[in-house]
């Protein structure tokens, strides 16, 4: 499913900038969110490490030169160390079960971050929400009951 997902993904995302000029955090993206939305602790974690990732940009960029090939590399290695650290972290809650506040994947928070640093936090995480249910949405209208994840 995570091929369509993305596919479909690609398509709305590129429609909505299109229309409005607002990115939904990176090519890729809409289609993880869209297949995680019935997790929403999982998209929980996954923007607010961007968000974080984001801030220590920026706070990072007060003390270096960080432009262009730089500033998208630190991004993603960010996004990547802090999502990973969030899993290891988090690995069970208070009840002793699997935690679901982490990071889908390691790559996506820190292209959410690139686009908040681009357009900024609000328009990216509303651009990427809309985006990602108009996505789950035509995936569950064209594989119906087939939609597992």
């Amino acid at each position: 499913m995570l091929p369509q997902a993305v596919g479909a993904g690609l398509v709305v995302g590129l429609v909505f900038g299109e229309l409005f000029g607002i990115t939904a955090g990176g090519m890729v993206v809409p289609g993880y969110i869209a297949l995680a939305l019935i997790r929403p602790t999982r998209v929980a974690g996954t923007v607010a490490v961007g968000i974080l990732v984001f801030l220590l940009v920026k706070l990072l960029s007060r003390f270096t030169l960080l432009y262009g090939r730089r500033r998208f590399a630190i991004t993603i290695l960010l996004g990547f160390f802090l999502g990973l650290a969030l899993e290891n972290v988090l690995r069970t809650d208070i009840t002793g079960t699997y935690a679901e506040f982490r990071a889908i994947g390691f790559i996506i928070p820190g292209l959410i971050a690139e686009w908040m640093d681009h357009q900024g936090v609000i328009v990216t995480i509303a651009g990427l929400i809309t985006v990602a249910v108009l996505t789950r949405l035509i995936l569950i209208a064209i594989f119906g009951s087939q939609m597992r994840v």
